[in-house]
């Protein structure tokens, strides 16, 4: 999905330095069907192809890799990923994203702990055990993380407050993000946690 943006976002010593760029530059690109973005995925996945690849989970905000992947009929599973610290009608942003999930090779996924409502966690959960399928989540990308949910301050905080989607009634729960998901109830063995290195998932 992000393969358009290959070498606009340089690396950054800090997660949130690198984050920051990463979002200005999404912003430039508001059409998710916009022809640059769907041809670069198509590189993307030819390149793929051609590194004899033979599994891919790709995690996406939007649904335009689904047919993409669908038509090279290329072995994958797309976690279509919502975000929404602040998220109203959590339930009804599930059902939204469920519309996208048209085969068994496409699942709803939270983005991260500090992105994604406790409430939003759970809806998702909701939809993971009512079909059956898997899901995955950032976990523990950065020490900007670890202080927000020990703590409640940090970086973080700083981004969603500046980007208008902070919750002041969100309560730090004081312990580590893996410790908070799995007090959730979200974390199983269905569940894949994914750390940014760089530019890779691992």
């Amino acid at each position: 999905e992000l393969s358009y943006l290959r070498g606009v976002v340089p690396p950054a010593p800090r997660f949130l330095e690198w984050i920051r760029p990463l979002m200005a530059a999404r912003r430039n690109y508001p059409d998710p069907h916009d022809p640059r973005i769907v041809d670069a995925a198509r590189r993307a996945i030819a390149e793929v192809r051609a590194t004899g690849t033979g599994l891919v989970g790709d995690v996406a905000n939007t649904p335009v890799t689904i047919p993409l992947l669908q038509q090279e009929a290329l072995p994958a599973h797309v976690f279509f990923e919502l975000l929404g610290f602040n998220a109203a009608n959590p339930e009804e942003r599930v059902a939204a994203a469920r519309e996208h999930c048209t085969s068994g090779r496409v699942s709803v996924a939270p983005h991260a702990p500090y992105s994604v409502a406790p409430a939003l966690f759970s809806a998702i959960r909701a939809d993971m055990d009512a079909h059956d399928t898997i899901s995955t989540v950032h976990l523990g990308e950065s020490s900007e993380e670890v202080e927000f949910i020990r703590r409640g301050t940090g970086g973080w905080r700083t981004l969603l407050e500046e980007l208008g989607v902070w919750n002041p009634d969100w309560k730090a729960p004081g312990v580590s993000p893996v410790e908070y998901l799995e007090d959730l109830g979200f974390l199983d063995a269905r569940v894949l946690a994914v750390h940014e290195i760089g530019r890779a998932h691992v």
